[in-house]
């Protein structure tokens, strides 16, 4: 290989190596977050209030329900464990994403295998024996019984 074609290539298998370690840790970082709020659900607490406070979703549900009697429906919970749960899924496929691109840019550097152009062992038709050839191959001979011959009853 020639120096114009190795500098490239190694650049691509750096980059290559930088976007797979990225995207592991990014979907490390995303499968820690998601068994933390399993194990605490109550870590989602602050994209509540963080909800909450942006649109008041709870305060106006709270004024509605308070006339009818009715106890409020905490919609902005609701929202915050449905974000959380797109958020966690885009990570991941952002992860997985830079995980298959860099695993190409690292395959670009290796060398190519050559191919085989034929097979190893060739035989052409007409060197067949004449039994062993497709158009003349003759129907599969039924196999005998394995069961043992039955035995006569004496009395």
């Amino acid at each position: 290989m020639s120096d114009k074609n190795t500098i490239p290539l190694k650049l691509a298998t750096y980059a290559g190596l930088l976007l797979l370690i990225c995207g592991i840790g990014a979907l490390l970082l995303a499968l820690v977050e998601l068994w933390m709020l399993y194990r605490e659900p109550s870590g989602i607490l602050p994209l509540v209030q963080a909800i909450d406070s942006m649109g008041g979703l709870d305060g106006t549900l709270l004024g509605l329900t308070a006339e009818q009697g009715q106890r409020p429906m905490p919609v902005a919970q609701f929202l915050a464990w449905l974000l959380a749960v797109v958020l966690l899924a885009t990570i991941g496929r952002i992860a997985y994403l830079a995980i298959r691109a860099g695993a190409s840019l690292i395959s670009l550097a290796e060398p190519e295998k050559p191919q085989r152009q034929e097979p190893v062992i060739t035989r052409q038709e007409e060197e067949l024996p004449k039994d062993y050839r497709p158009s003349h191959r003759q129907q599969k001979p039924e196999m005998p019984s394995i069961r043992p011959p039955a035995r006569s009853k004496r009395g």
